[in-house]
């Protein structure tokens, strides 16, 4: 016997409900249909069946029932994947069983008989929720992996030339090692093993609790895959042929609505003044890519409610783009190193690769980038690029 909801979305989570007694499905499957497929099943052997077959989301089960009790399933289930939501139904004589099964770890929650259709909605989108997060964040963490592979790939082919290495990770002029530049890497994909796997043993968390998890997971998720772009970039040897004539302005404006999302949800405003015309022959993603990373840096250094103030325009035959932040500061001593891989100045948890990359995108459109104090506070980064020398074949 089942039910289907009335929304077959993609992507809907699936609910089993278990128990003997088919008016007791049907209470059931109302009251859990908005939240999800709901399939049923009239015994704990049936379900059984299922669940080897079949991908669910959470399991619902009554602990009284012939053959199979509801308490015996669900560690069934927990064996299968502790990720699975589980839920047992129990009347007062059933309380030890409940009691016991709690104390195994394999129910999350338990309703007592008779239920309120609202309350058990509340307790099943709240399990569904923590599911769904779980197998999100394992989903992150086989494509970390994946993406650490592909670096391990791509350092692999760097080795066999000396020249290769010198010019694809030694951005900034000192030399790093293989093992420096995965170490950190690595160090990122445990950790966000690490924290999905503790989501997975914590039953008790509140929805705000699970909400800065999420956040906290993604983010750790985003700068690594950032960082994991921006490394495959760097060892990407130079492709001249891959240059097109290109309007500057329009490179710089791509760059700054690429940076605005994140600058918003950190509540920094990002301003554009453009001045002058500028074209040149330039490789205008890796550009594109360059630029976003160092207005990404700004926003990151500066405060919430404060501005990262961004003007381009030509200066002695020379594209110059201005990137402002309200942070505090970069050392003098420390304004080259922050140009090198695996520098991060004052900011725990980055691996330090946007500007690196945008360092050695600059220089191969023979230009550079300086790093100034901004007033009445903040630093200054101006990158330069020479349209002459840009524009030559």
């Amino acid at each position: 016997m089942s039910e289907k909801a009335d929304s077959k979305r993609a992507g809907s989570p699936r609910i089993l409900a278990v128990d003997d007694e088919p008016r007791n499905l049907e209470l059931l499957a109302r009251a859990l249909r908005r939240l999800g497929t709901v399939e049923t099943a009239e015994s704990g052997d049936e379900a059984s069946g299922r669940i080897r077959e079949t991908a669910y989301d959470l399991v619902i089960s009554d602990q009284r029932m012939p053959g199979l009790k509801g308490a015996e399933l669900l560690e069934q289930v927990a064996e299968q994947d502790e990720r699975i939501g589980r839920v047992l139904i129990t009347g007062y004589a059933d309380m030890q069983a409940t009691v016991d099964a709690i104390n195994r770890g394999r129910v999350h929650a338990y309703v007592s008989k008779p239920w309120k259709p609202d309350q058990l909605a509340v307790l099943v989108k709240s399990l569904l929720e923590r599911t769904q997060l779980a197998r999100s964040n394992d989903a992150l963490v086989k494509d970390l992996s994946a993406r650490n592979e592909e670096l391990e790939i791509a350092m692999a082919e760097l080795q066999r030339s000396n020249q290769q290495v010198s010019e694809g990770l030694d951005a900034g002029g000192a030399g790093v090692s293989l093992g420096t530049l995965l170490q950190p890497l690595r160090r990122h994909v445990a950790k966000l093993a690490e924290d999905t796997a503790k989501l997975a043993e914590r039953s008790g968390l509140t929805d705000a609790e699970r909400l800065e998890f999420a956040d906290s997971a993604h983010d750790v998720a985003d700068q690594l895959r950032r960082a994991c772009d921006d490394l495959l970039e760097l060892s990407r040897a130079t492709d001249p042929t891959a240059r097109v004539d290109a309007d500057i302005q329009s490179l710089v404006r791509e760059a700054v609505e690429a940076a605005r999302p994140g600058a918003g949800s950190r509540g920094v405003e990002v301003e554009l003044e453009q001045a002058g015309e500028a074209r040149a022959r330039l490789d205008a993603p890796r550009v594109v890519r360059a630029l976003t990373g160092v207005v990404r840096n700004a926003v990151e250094a500066s405060a919430p409610g404060s501005r990262v103030q961004v003007h381009s325009g030509v200066e002695d035959g020379a594209a110059t783009i201005r990137v402002g932040d309200s942070g505090s500061g970069i050392p003098a001593a420390l304004r080259v190193d922050v140009l090198r891989p695996l520098v991060a100045y004052a900011k725990p948890g980055h691996l330090g690769m946007g500007l690196a990359f945008a360092d050695k995108v600059v220089k191969e459109h023979q230009g550079e980038i300086r790093i100034e104090d901004a007033s009445p506070s903040g630093t200054v980064f101006e990158i330069r690029l020479p349209l002459a020398v840009a524009q030559q074949p």
